[in-house]
C-alpha cells in the first residue's frame, strides 16, 4: 500500500494579510510574526501548505492599502 500525504489547507484572512504587509496594522505582535512566518514558509517551499485567500480579501487589502481619499 502506497503512503499518501495530506495536504494542509490555511484560509487567510484580511487581517493576516495586512499583518504581513503592514506589521504595524496587525490587531498585535504575535499575530504579525505568525503570519510573516506562515507566508515566508510558503514562498519558500518549506512546508506543504495550500492558502486559500477568498477574492473578497483581496479587496479589502487593496482597499486598505490604497490611497486614503478612495472609498471602499
Amino acid at each position: 500500500m502506497s503512503e499518501v500525504q495530506s495536504r494542509k489547507f490555511v484560509l487567510i484572512d484580511t487581517s493576516t494579510i495586512l499583518g504581513y504587509y503592514v506589521p504595524e496594522a496587525a490587531t498585535n505582535l504575535e499575530s504579525a510574526q505568525r503570519a510573516r512566518t506562515l507566508l515566508e514558509a510558503v514562498r519558500h517551499h518549506r512546508v506543504d501548505v495550500h492558502l486559500i485567500i477568498p477574492n473578497i480579501v483581496v479587496a479589502e487589502v487593496f482597499c486598505q492599502l490604497g490611497p486614503v481619499n478612495t472609498t471602499c
